[in-house]
Order: C-alpha cells, then structure tokens, then sequence
C-alpha cells in the first residue's frame, strides 16, 4: 500500500528544519521520524512486538533501538561487527572488543543475528550472473566439521577461484558435499556454465581421479594443469624429514627450468637419485607429467602464476581460520555464510590485477584469439 502525506503535515513537520543537519543529520528529522513511527506502529499493533519483529526488515531500528545509537552509527557498527566475524574473531572476542574499546555492550543475540540476516546476501552471491570468460580458475577443497542431523560429519568445501579478464581475483562459489569426487566436481562446472561462463582457458588442480575428464567434459577447450604445489608436497610426505630439504631443492629444479626439454632433463636426475628409496614417489612424476606441464609453453610470468598457486593457498588459509574458529558448524548454510563473509572482505583487498597481467592477457590474445 502507497500512502501520501498531505502537504500540511509535511509543511508542519518541516518547519523547525534550518539546515540539512536538522533533516539529515543523526539527530535530525527523518532519523526520529523513523523511530517515532514504527514505535508508535507498534504500540498500536499495526506490526509485532520488538520480540516478534521481522529481523530482516526493522534489523536497522532494533540495533539502533536497543544500543541507544543513531541509524548512521548503527550502520557502521553491523559492518565492523561482520568484518571481525569474517576475520575470525569468535562472538565473545567482539564482546569484549566492542565492550573495552567503545564501551558499546553487544549481546550475543545482536551477534548472531546480524551473522544470520547475511544469509539471503550469501545466496544471491551464490546464484550470481558471471562473467563469459575467465582465463585461469583454481579448483580446489577443503574439508570441514558439520553437524547434519545433529551429528558431526566432515564434508568437503569445493572452492573455485578465477582470475577475470581484468586480472584480478574473483570467488566464483563455494560448495559444500560430503565428499570430493569428480563427479561433483562436473555438477560444480555445469552450475558455472549455466551462470554464464562460457569459457575457461586454462584450469589448475590437484590430482583427483577423473577430475581432469570432468572439466574437459564440460569445457572441451580448457587446458588442465595439475597443481605443482599440490605434487610437492605429496612428494615431501613420502620421504624422511631429513631428506626433504635436498628433495625439495631438485624438485624446485624441475619447475623453474627454462624449457620443457630441460625440466625433463631434470625429472630423470631426480628419478636417478630418488628411485631406489622412494620408487612410488618417482613414479608418480612419471604418471602425472603430461597435466604437470602444460605451463612450460607460456612465458615465465604466466608459468609463475601457474606453479606457485599463492592466490588460492592464501585464500584457503583464510577458510581454515574460520573452520578453525567454529569448529564444528551447526550446518551447511552456516559454514558457508561464515566463509562467504571472509570472502567479503578478503574481496575488498583485491582491486589490483595480479602481477605483470598486461603481459599475461598479450600471450593469452595471442594463443586463444578466436576465443576471445
């Protein structure tokens, strides 16, 4: 229903406002109009009792209600409590953050209120529209705890991140099954390319049975790399610690080699040294060295990007920390809002493209032009 004001009201209400502060400011007009009216609405029984009131509708009126603070203040209060949320900060460490820097005495109702009412933003993220192209995508999982049914159960959070044709970082989902496969993995891309993608050049991921079909069933084009770091260090866990550090200097040999003639030169010193101690570790290399080096043919900027996945490791250090904070998740929609919000703010850091881009973008308009 549309309701109009008449112009006296209007005229009655306006007529101690000199200034914009007297209509606008904190104290001013329409921030007590506001209050006076669903107070008054209230009292009256046109909506429900402070109790029963709809979160998502008055959730503004009710912190500023409850906390005696202005709409403005209690704006920016919601927003610094989910950004120490999304940092992971548990509810108690933003009680008495909030209590001993600003004398503000938050409840743990006003907490996990705010944390519930992020949940409809998170599912419009989710089911977002994407981009037709993104060049690179890291594919990955993680596995945390989750009460279903009230049991605890580990599950798997699949995450992919992109690089979009702009260079920078974008989550494109999270996911959360009981397990990861390939074939979940499948459903996770076709969920993609229903929300818009329509190409991906190059895909980078571990080593999972059947993943590398998966992906080129649904994206015929894309080029599999297998994650480098992923092989490393299931290489380093075969071997004794005191070995590691040599291992990991002749590993680090292979992938930093200049040509894909010179890194196999490589691969065969290491196997030579290696294989009498350590033949499944060896073989390994062996069996996943033709998705191990697509790299080899791009320029050493790109090849970087490719082998030293930092963008998705530090992105899953920052998911472990809020796993690690709650420990076991009261659902699935739970842990996946709590890590929505760390994206959220982790999002706001990536402005910038990731390094040399301009150069990477040329050699990708180069190889894949007709794709473009």
């Amino acid at each position: 229903m549309t309701t109009k004001i008449s112009e006296h009201i209007i005229a009655e209400l306006l007529k101690d406002c000199k200034n914009n502060q007297d209509l606008l400011g904190e104290n001013g007009l329409l921030a007590n109009l506001h209050s006076q009216i669903i107070d008054s609405a209230i009292q009256n029984g046109i909506c429900a009792s402070l109790d029963n009131i709809d979160e998502n509708e008055y959730s503004d009126y009710l912190f500023a209600k409850s906390l005696k603070l202005s709409h403005k203040q209690t704006i920016e209060l919601k927003d610094e409590i989910l950004s120490l949320y999304a940092k992971g900060l548990s509810q108690l460490q933003i009680q008495s953050h909030f209590r001993e820097l600003k004398n503000i005495h938050l409840t743990a109702n006003h907490i996990s209120t705010l944390i519930n009412m992020s949940m409809s933003d998170m599912e419009l993220w989710r089911d977002r529209k994407l981009d037709p192209i993104y060049p690179i995508i890291y594919m990955d999982a993680m596995r945390i705890l989750v009460k279903d049914n009230g049991i605890q159960k580990k599950k798997s959070v699949h995450i992919v991140l992109g690089i979009n044709l702009e260079g920078c970082k974008e989550v494109l989902g999270l996911w959360i099954e009981n397990y990861e496969g390939a074939k979940i993995w499948a459903n996770i891309l076709s969920e993609l390319k229903n929300r818009g993608v329509r190409d991906i050049f190059i895909a980078c991921c571990d080593n999972l049975s059947g993943l590398s079909k998966s992906i080129n069933a649904i994206y015929p084009d894309t080029q599999v790399q297998l994650c480098m770091a992923h092989q490393k260090r299931a290489s380093l866990a075969c071997v004794k610690r005191k070995e590691q550090s040599q291992l990991s200097k002749d590993l680090l040999a292979i992938y930093t080699a200049p040509t894909l003639q010179s890194a196999e030169k490589r691969l065969n010193e290491m196997a030579d040294k290696w294989q009498n101690n350590y033949p499944a570790m060896v073989k390994s290399w062996y069996h996943n060295w033709e998705n191990l080096t697509p790299f080899y043919e791009y320029i050493p900027e790109l090849r970087k990007v490719l082998y030293t996945t930092n963008a998705i490791e530090s992105l899953n250090s920052g998911l472990r920390t809020v796993a690690k904070r709650d420990r076991t998740f009261g659902s699935d929609q739970i842990a996946l809002n709590a890590m929505y919000l760390y994206l959220e703010v982790a999002r706001k850091k990536w402005t910038m493209p990731i390094a040399y881009w301009q150069l990477i973008l040329g050699q990708f308009k180069m190889l894949f032009d007709e794709r473009f």
